[in-house]
């Protein structure tokens, strides 16, 4: 019995120990670091200017904790984020309670955003009317695939009496296949 709380606590260790921090980077190749915001769940990218420019979505698989696929850009060599006419003259990026703070101070005001540890969230507040420009767009080859998996869960309903069965084992293991492909073609990122 004391083998088995042993080896929970072991398994369990790497999933408590919430990582939150920041680190400078290049992730979109220009020659110049951008400030990562790092938690347990998901890093954000941001450039001098305020913008966040890359993030990446953590996955626990199994055992192998700290193993992560990296979500793509949404914005097509661009920003994701990008607040409309503020420029910001100073930042100052923090971790506060637990929280990572990454503030931008212009001539407008302040622009913060807030990322909680052990969350999937980002908030953005600011002391001044704001825009943001989202550059996150729809992908057709995915919307293209759900359309081909469709006609594909159609066709095993009607032609079988276990066709839900058959989408389902069939719909795992293109799933499987493609995560399989996604992480080979991905480089983890450099400490």
């Amino acid at each position: 019995m004391r083998r088995l709380w042993a080896t929970l606590f072991l398994l369990a260790l790497p999933a408590l120990a919430l990582e939150a921090g920041f680190k400078d980077q290049d992730v979109n190749g220009d020659g110049v670091p951008e400030k990562i915001a790092v938690t347990n769940l998901m890093d954000l990218a941001f450039d001098q200017k305020g913008q966040v420019v890359g993030w990446y979505v953590k996955t626990y698989k199994g055992t192998a904790f700290n193993d992560y696929t990296r979500a793509p850009n949404l914005s097509g060599n661009g920003p994701v984020v990008a607040p409309v006419g503020f420029t910001p003259e100073k930042a100052e990026y923090q971790v506060e309670d637990g929280r990572l703070l990454a503030r931008f101070q212009g001539q407008e005001g302040t622009l913060t955003y807030r990322i909680e540890k052990g969350r999937y969230t980002v908030q953005i507040s600011a002391d001044f009317p704001l825009t943001l420009r989202l550059s996150a767009h729809g992908n057709k080859d995915l919307i293209r695939q759900s359309l081909f998996m469709n006609l594909i869960f159609i066709f095993l309903v009607l032609q079988f009496p276990a066709g839900v069965t058959l989408y389902w084992v069939l719909s795992n293991l293109i799933g499987l296949v493609q995560q399989w492909l996604i992480n080979k073609s991905l480089k983890p990122l450099a400490a």
